[in-house]
């Protein structure tokens, strides 16, 4: 349920991220449907070394459109009723290089389903999904029963973390877990070191 072109969020990289986007898709205007502008944002990536280089396999690669949707949903950019995008005052704050620790922290703390990201036509999670998943993390983190999660652990309120409510049954569950395998609790877990896990 996150948009996952890069899997480690670095604050100063994705600060880059933003100021190519603001360069690339002239703020203001709408990039939707504009693949030279698309394309222009992932060739700054590559000016800035945050990208590998090389020629697209796909003319119209969607790259640049998972980042914007991973900026949005962090919080930084909003797209208006027609399409354009805009910074927010935390996405200035980044393209600015302010404080950005702390802009990035209050940013992912904040992030929550449902939210702009969520209800799009081509993602539509479920809207009784009612969750700050990274609060959500923290908390069951800071319970001295669990003393920290594994990413094992973390799968479980990934599958059944709806609501805040879910806390104490994502609690037992990993518990669970813990004791007699992951797949006790997800049926149809992979759970060897570095494969990827699916669920029937």
């Amino acid at each position: 349920m996150f948009p996952r072109n890069k899997r480690r969020i670095l604050p100063l990289e994705t600060a880059l991220f933003l100021k190519a986007m603001v360069v690339a898709s002239e703020l203001g205007s709408t990039w939707t449907g504009d693949q030279k502008q698309q394309n222009h944002f992932a060739k700054l990536l590559e000016d800035y070394g945050l990208k590998g280089g090389g020629n697209q396999r796909d003319k119209n690669s969607g790259g640049a459109r998972t980042y914007e949707a991973q900026l949005r949903l962090l919080g930084l950019l909003y797209k208006d009723k027609q399409g354009n995008l805009f910074l927010t005052q935390s996405g200035l704050a980044a393209v600015e290089l302010e404080d950005l620790a702390n802009t990035f922290i209050w940013q992912i703390l904040k992030v929550q389903y449902p939210c702009q990201y969520s209800v799009g036509q081509n993602v539509n999670i479920d809207p009784s999904i009612k969750v700050r998943p990274f609060v959500l993390l923290l908390d069951l983190m800071q319970d001295p029963e669990l003393n920290g999660l594994t990413d094992v652990d973390m799968e479980v309120p990934v599958v059944f973390g709806r609501n805040h409510d879910s806390y104490e049954e994502c609690k037992t569950k990993i518990l669970l877990a813990r004791k007699n395998g992951i797949a006790s609790v997800l049926p149809g877990a992979i759970t060897e070191s570095g494969v990827w896990r699916f669920y029937k």
